[in-house]
């Protein structure tokens, strides 16, 4: 079947956009998956760290026995203890809801206090590290995802140039 002029053009048309198609749906992908990756990084860790702030902040009015002070902390606890994210975020958790179940009842000696202040340094701590790691994790995809892109574009980019040379002939 011999195709006419006409025919050839649509079909030399119908290839570059398909090749414009597959280098912006790779890209939009990879767009995509670094957005997702980069809303992990933030969305449940940064919650945590800004409760045990807010934690840190309210313990020195527990040892005042402020009543506000003691309703700002359980309140943070209680967002905290339904933020669990990370592997021992629960354990230190669990370290502070004891020390301030203590620290509720009358004891306010400095050994319940230090019990308080080193569950909520674990916290941030724990946090502190996954956010290090899910954010090499996304630079990483960033990295793999330059390198794929760069080397689709100048692949799209030969053939593309090599059809425009050819296709006059044609």
């Amino acid at each position: 079947m011999a195709l006419n002029v006409k025919n050839k053009i649509w079909l030399g048309t119908l290839f570059l956009f398909v090749l414009l198609l597959l280098t912006g749906g790779v890209g939009i992908f990879f767009m995509a998956k670094l957005k997702v990756e980069g809303k992990k990084v933030l969305q449940d860790n940064y919650e945590s760290l800004a409760y045990c702030h807010t934690m840190q902040y309210q313990l020195n009015g527990l040892q005042n026995n402020d009543s506000k002070s003691i309703q700002i902390f359980e309140q943070t606890l209680k967002q905290q203890e339904n933020n669990i994210t990370e592997p021992g975020e629960r354990e230190a958790t669990n370290k502070i809801r004891n020390g301030f179940t203590k620290l509720k009842l009358g004891d306010t000696a400095r050994k319940n206090l230090r019990l308080i202040e080193q569950g909520i340094q674990a916290i941030l701590q724990v946090n502190m590290q996954a956010i290090h790691i899910k954010s090499n994790a996304a630079e990483l995809t960033a990295k793999d995802a330059l390198t794929i892109l760069i080397t689709l574009g100048g692949l799209v980019f030969l053939i593309s140039f090599t059809f425009i040379l050819n296709f006059p002939s044609v």
